[in-house]
């Protein structure tokens, strides 16, 4: 297969591309990337590759495709460089690490995306202000596959509502990705955005998400994060996994939340916007001071001669809206359900009072 790259592509090395951080190098690079035909694959033979700047844009269908996962070492580069830049469709960049100077204040960009039908696969960023952005105009089905996103200020920037981006944002897909150990996972506004992660995780982040309008679905998603362990250089700084500012349509299905420290999947401010789960399992440090866990679809013992329930759960927001149903009793007949359900967002917990105390042990389900 790696002959098979190297014959067929334009293999860097043999042009005389060193990686040794000189001007000249980085010339030459970007000099075999304007010059390769339209659809090339541009070669990098497995090392270490320090730039001075960002490399030219990739247009015209070309790839840059790594053999091995050489890196691309652009903590040399100043302040405001974008390490690769796509500007077209149906092309991509695959097996490469990309390595910044600094998440912090640097206005730097790992891998900025302009067009349609791109796919980065097998691909890691880090050391960014912003890991991905595309944020841009005509920009959208875009495919990321096995890609690692960390130590960033925003691993996936998405803001099309701040830059006015038209014509953008449909089928954003991640799968079996990573994104973690940044301040944000990702930030996102706009009205036709569509995204969707396919088995993929986000660890140790100071907020995940901040998602203003569009739609969100994760399925297989595993998100963890910690408010106090003192082990995590990375780690939570808000009592909450995200933020919804708009209406954003956001939904999990078969995700498990470790929360830790952490009381609450959204923040409690947030009003508009709707968050859904199916299947889902959360792990969670309840306002009564213990260790839980709670399902999405939680069944609640009753006892005998109970007056109310309480259920603690992280999924208790303005954005959702829980309904309690009666289950079936020990002997499989229905209880008679008399109870009245009242939400505690400060404490996140539901509150089931009965109007007569119950006369046989039973199950309630809470779906949320």
């Amino acid at each position: 297969m790696e002959n098979e790259y190297i014959e067929r592509g334009i293999n860097i090395q043999t042009h005389g591309v060193k990686g040794n951080g000189t001007l000249e190098d980085l010339q030459l690079m970007n000099n075999i990337i304007t010059k390769a035909p339209p659809k090339s694959d541009i070669i990098i033979p497995n090392g270490s590759y320090s730039f001075i700047g960002g490399l030219a844009p990739l247009t015209d269908g070309k790839n840059l495709i790594g053999v091995g996962k050489p890196v691309l070492d652009f903590s040399k580069a100043p302040n405001g460089t974008t390490a690769v830049k796509i500007n077209g469709k149906a092309q991509g960049i695959y097996n490469v690490v990309l390595k910044g100077n600094g998440y912090q204040d640097t206005n730097t960009v790992g891998l900025d995306i302009i067009g349609s039908s791109i796919r980065a696969k097998n691909v890691e960023i880090y050391n960014f202000q912003l890991g991905i952005d595309f944020a841009h105009d005509n920009t959208y089905i875009l495919t990321f596959d096995g890609v690692r996103v960390h130590d960033t200020t925003v691993c996936v920037y998405g803001d099309m509502f701040s830059r006015n981006a038209q014509n953008a944002g449909e089928r954003i897909v991640f799968h079996d990705s990573g994104l973690y150990n940044s301040v944000s996972a990702v930030y996102a506004n706009g009205n036709a955005l569509d995204m969707y992660f396919e088995n993929c995780f986000m660890d140790y982040c100071n907020e995940f998400f901040i998602f203003g309008e569009g739609t969100y679905y994760f399925n297989g998603t595993h998100l963890e994060n910690s408010l106090t362990n003192p082990k995590r250089v990375w780690r939570a700084n808000v009592d909450r996994f995200m933020t919804v500012n708009g209406g954003a349509i956001v939904g999990f299905t078969n995700c498990v939340f470790n929360l830790f420290q952490i009381h609450r999947i959204v923040n409690e401010n947030s009003t508009l916007g709707t968050v859904s789960y199916n299947n889902c399992r959360s792990y969670f440090l309840a306002s009564d001071g213990t260790y839980k866990n709670c399902l999405s679809e939680q069944r609640v013992y009753v006892d005998i001669r109970s007056t109310s329930n309480i259920l603690y759960s992280p999924y208790i927001s303005k954005n959702n809206y829980p309904s309690v149903v009666p289950a079936a009793s020990f002997d499989k007949r229905q209880v008679d359900f008399n109870g009245k359900v009242a939400v505690d967002l400060l404490n996140s917990k539901i509150v089931t009072t009965f109007d007569t105390p119950t006369n046989e042990r039973t199950f309630i389900k809470v779906l949320f």
